[in-house]
């Protein structure tokens, strides 16, 4: 979620009807697959051992992808703690 128009967009209310969608300036970038009462962590362990594993295909998420979010999730921290705008790099 990098640029000046990229956010989310967050559909629908309680556990009913749902609907995630993350875009950058360009384009959507993800509509993950939200699932109600199934945590999120569990499926990317399950994909991980399944298909990764012991079927040998590659994963949906590089380690790479990982470290970006991480970079991603902290600059939404630092910019709700200080009320600035974060610069990425």
């Amino acid at each position: 979620m990098r640029g000046t128009k990229a956010g989310y967009k967050w559909e629908g209310t309680g556990s009913q009807n749902n609907s995630l969608t993350l875009f950058t300036d360009d384009y959507i970038m993800a509509k993950p697959m939200l699932v109600p009462n199934t945590p999120m962590h569990m499926l990317n362990i399950k994909h991980f051992i399944d298909d990764v594993l012991i079927a040998g295909k590659e994963p949906k998420f590089k380690p790479a992808e990982g470290v970006e979010m991480i970079k991603i999730l902290t600059g939404i921290y630092k910019s709700a703690e200080t009320g600035k705008e974060v610069i990425l790099n």
